[in-house]
C-alpha cells in the first residue's frame, strides 16, 4: 500500500478508482485500512477545491463518493441523486 497526498485533478481521480476498487474491502485487512485512508484524503482535498456551495449552486456535480454518502448516510434514493441528463 502506497498512499500518496492527492494534490491534482489526476491525483483525485485516481484515488477514486482506487477507493471503487477497494469497496468491498473486508473489516481489519490491510485493503480496508487502505480503503479507509484514501476516504479521508479524498474528503479533506475534495473540501478545499470544491466547496459544497458549488454543488449546491449547480455549479459542480456531484462525485462518485458523494452520491454514495448521500444515499448511504441519508438515504437518498441513487436516481434522486443521479439525475437523468
Amino acid at each position: 500500500m502506497i498512499i500518496r497526498p492527492i494534490r491534482t485533478d489526476e491525483d483525485h481521480a485516481a484515488a477514486l478508482q482506487r477507493i471503487d476498487r477497494l469497496m468491498d474491502a473486508k473489516a481489519g485487512t490491510p485493503e480496508a485500512d487502505e480503503l479507509d485512508v484514501l476516504v479521508t484524503l479524498v474528503e479533506v482535498y475534495e473540501e478545499r477545491r470544491f466547496p459544497i456551495s458549488e454543488v449546491l449552486n449547480g455549479r459542480r456535480a456531484l462525485s462518485l463518493q458523494m452520491i454514495r454518502r448521500l444515499n448511504h448516510e441519508l438515504g437518498i434514493p441513487l436516481e434522486s441523486l443521479v439525475g437523468r441528463d
